[in-house]
């Protein structure tokens, strides 16, 4: 009899030891979420981290430069059509619709007339007339064009709005709870299990860290040598910039966080081993 409630015990310890591992595994990717991806400003930190908004500049006026040659103009009536503050702008509105799941376009009138400006400038300097007035729209237009591409990425923001991430976030949030129910649970059941063997609820519990440490080490080592992050490319540049650092980023706490796992459990262990030793009189 005692033998069979030693096997039921053991399998109910293991049962609740692999929720507490789920639950552990949960919590550090709902966490990492939450705070990155999740998190428009912490989104909004990282462009300012790597430079987003000046790399973003030098891309939209090379995509620009790319319609001077057909168009017979100069580079000049580039000059001064879009700043870094008007990019900062427009980046954090689209940022804020995405989060926020609204479907507001950002304002280009200045830029058309600044541009507009330049060109009869130009062509004034020059002393040339306009020809082709639909020519000079449709340029204008492509112009335009690339910048709200550049700065919205209008196929993909339109594709995000449609996912809802403050329902994504309450979700996490939902999840979060769970996950903590899942590991405070389970604790405290161990713990009555082993109420008259206290010794053996720190290993047992902390074996189950210390497995939950490893598989994140492990995550995170099988991505990084599977995928080249620095090789990643996504939209332009300077956004490529950012998702690398990111994805680096949360791998980086992923893998800390297993180490501090990893390490916390096998002190635990070895102190309460000791304790338990020096106890009942034993030297190893």
């Amino acid at each position: 009899m005692e033998y069979v409630k030693s096997i039921i015990k053991i399998i109910v310890i293991a049962i609740l030891g692999i929720i507490l591992l789920g639950a552990l595994l949960g919590e550090v990717f709902i966490y990492e979420f939450s705070t990155t991806i999740l998190s428009k400003k912490y989104i909004l930190e990282k462009f300012e981290e790597n430079n987003y908004y000046n790399n973003l500049y030098s891309n939209i006026i090379n995509e620009m430069e790319g319609y001077i040659g057909p168009s017979g103009l100069d580079e000049s009536i580039f000059d001064d059509i879009i700043t870094r503050e008007k990019i900062e702008n427009d980046v954090n509105i689209v940022v804020s619709n995405i989060y926020e799941s609204k479907d507001a376009d950002i304002d280009t009138k200045i830029i058309d007339e600044k541009l507009e400006k330049n060109i009869n400038k130009y062509l004034k300097k020059e002393n040339l007339k306009i020809e082709d007035r639909t020519s000079l729209d449709e340029f204008k237009k492509q112009i335009i064009d690339v910048y709200k591409t550049e700065v919205s990425y209008n196929t993909y923001t339109k594709y995000i709005q449609n996912v809802n991430i403050n329902k994504i976030a309450r979700l996490f949030k939902t999840a979060k709870k769970v996950c903590l129910i899942g590991i405070i649970l389970p604790i405290i059941l161990i713990l009555l299990l082993n109420t008259k063997k206290v010794e053996k609820v720190i290993p047992e519990i902390m074996t189950f860290i210390l497995a939950c440490g490893t598989i994140l080490m492990v995550i995170s080592k099988y991505i990084t040598m599977k995928i080249n992050i620095e090789a990643i490319t996504f939209l332009n540049t300077a956004f490529s910039i950012v998702i690398r650092d990111i994805a680096l980023t949360v791998l980086n706490d992923i893998l800390t966080i297993g180490i501090v796992f990893i390490v916390t459990s096998i002190l635990l262990i070895t102190i309460n081993n000791s304790i338990f030793i020096i106890k009942n009189g034993y030297k190893r």
